[in-house]
This record gives C-alpha cells, structure tokens and sequence, in this order.
C-alpha cells in the first residue's frame, strides 16, 4: 500500500521524556531511515514520528497515548 499522501496522527516525545498527543492531522510525505516525515497542515511545519507512533487513525493513537501515560 503507498500511504503517502494519506492522514496519519502522532505521538512526540520530548526531550526529558514526555509524550504528547494533539489530534492535528497529519499528511505523509515520506519515510526516512529512522522514522516517517509528515507535514502538519494546521501548523505549517515539519514533524518527525518514529515508527510505533504513528497511525491511521485517530482513536489508535489515543490508545496509544493513554497507555504511555500509564
């Protein structure tokens, strides 16, 4: 499946280890070696998530979320 182009949603970290979670939608652009590279729309910036923090769909990424605050 060719995923660029779709809506994806992310989890950050920051650097003292916080995780962050805002429901902005995300465009894939493209993969790097380390991770994917997404364009924030809303923001008009790059952001960077790293494989096992980014999804399809927004109620994964909460999920997610909600168990790395645990």
């Amino acid at each position: 499946d060719n995923l660029i182009g779709e809506t994806v949603y992310g989890i950050q970290q920051d650097t003292t280890g916080k995780y962050y979670f805002e429901n902005d939608e995300h465009t894939l652009l493209g993969f790097t070696s380390n991770g994917i590279v997404v364009w924030n729309d809303f923001h008009g910036y790059t952001d960077y998530f790293t494989d096992g923090f980014w999804f399809l769909n927004y109620e994964e990424a909460e999920k997610k979320f909600k168990e790395l605050q645990e």
